[in-house]
């Protein structure tokens, strides 16, 4: 019989504040977000935005944004670990996204992400980049990744891709490029091999609110190509 392992969230509902400033299409903004991690792996939030860039609809960050902070607590199959696992106290984040296979369609969001044992999670970011977005995005989304460690695991490297879906099905495609450098004294467990991440996303726009839920997996083995030779 295979192990259940239990993971505690330390409370029983925990909490995330975002606070990210930067400029999209030339206009600046800021993007405060709000929520709570009910389940490992399970993040639902609200991302408010002071502005509405041209050519631009929150879906196409919020994913990115959320699912940084959610590598901390994402749930985990086959040996995976999350970045509480592996006993980093927080992280600085570097993600570059590139949209529909062209270089110049890039944002970039910089930023840190802690963790207070009474307020929960806090990222405090930036985001830049240009990028031309079709205006009929659904809020649905996934993304799948490779991780790989470096330096002792102090470094996370992730590269993967995934897609934006607009209203009728139809896909923009995402590239994606992260470094996680952890922090913290030591780490108990520091990650020692490739792991896989899957993240699916689905959202609502109302007015500059951005209502999500994110859903975070990282898997120990590669899943993918086991199933391509069954």
């Amino acid at each position: 019989m295979p192990q259940t392992r239990k993971i505690s969230l330390g409370r029983k509902v925990l909490p995330f504040h975002l606070l990210v400033k930067g400029k999209i299409n030339g206009t600046a903004l800021t993007i405060i977000g709000n929520g709570s991690v009910p389940e490992t792996g399970v993040y639902k939030g609200e991302l408010k935005f002071s502005a509405l860039p041209k050519n631009f609809h929150p879906c196409a960050v919020a994913t990115y944004i959320i699912s940084i902070c959610c590598y901390r607590h994402a749930a985990m199959r086959n040996g995976g670990l999350n970045i509480l696992s592996m006993g980093a106290t927080g992280y600085f984040t570097r993600r570059e996204l590139t949209f529909g296979g062209k270089k110049d369609e890039r944002i970039v969001i910089e930023g840190n992400l802690s963790q207070d044992p009474r307020k929960g999670l806090n990222f405090t970011a930036t985001i830049n980049g240009q990028a031309k977005l079709p205006a009929d995005l659904a809020g649905n989304s996934i993304y799948i990744k490779r991780i790989d460690p470096e330096e002792g695991g102090r470094k996370l490297v992730g590269r993967g891709e995934g897609s934006l879906f607009r209203k009728g099905g139809l896909e923009l495609p995402v590239k994606i490029k992260t470094v996680h450098n952890l922090k913290g004294p030591s780490l108990k467990r520091p990650l020692s091999k490739t792991q896989f991440r899957i993240v699916t996303e689905s959202g609502e726009l109302i007015g500059k609110t951005y209502k999500t839920i994110v859903h975070s997996i990282l898997d120990g083995e590669n899943t993918t190509a086991r199933l391509a030779k069954m």
